[in-house]
């Protein structure tokens, strides 16, 4: 009986392993099948969002939803802007731009923006993803 309890206990954990590993797998897959634009083109894109957002800015008052939610925006594609200008890929500055974008511009009202809820930060780097690959 324990020796059965053994073999069913170690297939269920190898089975979790492959499973692991096969999500794992698909999820680093799905990543390196994006077509990221080239960093000038990156660029390019990214200076027309934060032109659009900082019309935005200028229109709403601040402390509003669209107000806190264009700054967001600003910060966060000039966070990914200067870390192409200091020879990330786009990919990269991508990612990278997600965790310091509060720090970006060493402004307090943009940490207050970029300090939200995660789900926020996610939603922003799924934008950021659809418009910046191919």
């Amino acid at each position: 009986m324990k020796k059965m309890l053994m073999k069913s206990f170690s297939q269920q954990l190898l089975f979790v392993f492959f499973l692991f590993g096969a999500m794992a797998f698909a999820s680093s897959a799905s990543a390196q099948s994006l077509n990221w634009k080239s960093e000038q083109d990156a660029q390019a894109a990214l200076m027309v969002q934060v032109k659009v957002h900082a019309t935005i800015l200028g229109a709403s008052s601040p402390g509003s939803t669209d107000y806190n939610n264009a700054l967001q925006h600003v910060v966060y594609y000039k966070g990914i802007i200067r870390l192409i200008a200091q020879g990330e890929t786009t990919e990269v500055a991508t990612d990278k731009a997600t965790v310091d974008a509060a720090g970006a511009l060493n402004d307090p009202l943009a940490t207050a923006a970029t300090a939200g809820p995660k789900n926020g930060m996610i939603a922003l780097y799924d934008e950021a993803v659809g418009f910046l690959t191919n």
